[in-house]
């Protein structure tokens, strides 16, 4: 099957750069670069829908040099002209995190075995480790912070039952 993959008026700026298919093969993800100056885009199509556009994302203020993809299809790595680094969750097709950490275009990402560090090089010769972290939000912090009073309830009561403080 072609088809002409298209979304709105912008689509005559920017090039279809790089594509890849998620894990569960229901949709792909491409990578738009501007043709001069301007944003890069990521968007998902879904596959069953006739190649409709889901949600459409701006990465950057610049093109995108580098990209890969994690073994498991949850993560985008992505590299910048202007030295940047970025990991993008590809399940809310949202950027999860990035760094500056290079001088120069990066020309080559690479997740750890585990996806847990993106790993960049760069035309100045540098490599980086951007660690892959998910900003924490207020549900994962009220229920660590639950598991730890449930934990101090229970080791009160074992004392007490041991020792008859209480």
């Amino acid at each position: 099957m072609v088809k002409k993959l298209t979304f709105g008026d912008s689509s005559s700026n920017l090039r279809f750069q790089y594509c890849f298919f998620s894990r569960d093969e229901h949709h792909i993800f491409t990578i738009q670069n501007p043709l001069r100056d301007g944003n890069s885009y990521l968007t998902s199509w879904d596959l069953n829908n006739n190649l409709e556009p889901v949600k459409t994302i701006k990465l950057h203020n610049h093109a995108i040099t580098a990209t890969c993809m994690n073994t498991e299809g949850t993560f985008m790595g992505l590299g910048t002209v202007d030295g940047g680094s970025k990991v993008v969750n590809t399940r809310y097709v949202e950027v999860d995190c990035q760094d500056f950490a290079h001088d120069l275009i990066v020309k080559s990402v690479s997740f750890i075995n585990d996806s847990r560090h993106l790993a960049s090089v760069s035309a100045d010769y540098t490599f980086y480790f951007l660690p892959n972290v998910r900003p924490e939000g207020w549900f994962s912090k009220i229920t660590k912070m639950w598991v730890a009073a449930m934990i101090v309830i229970w080791f009160a009561m074992f004392i007490n039952n041991q020792l008859g403080l209480f």
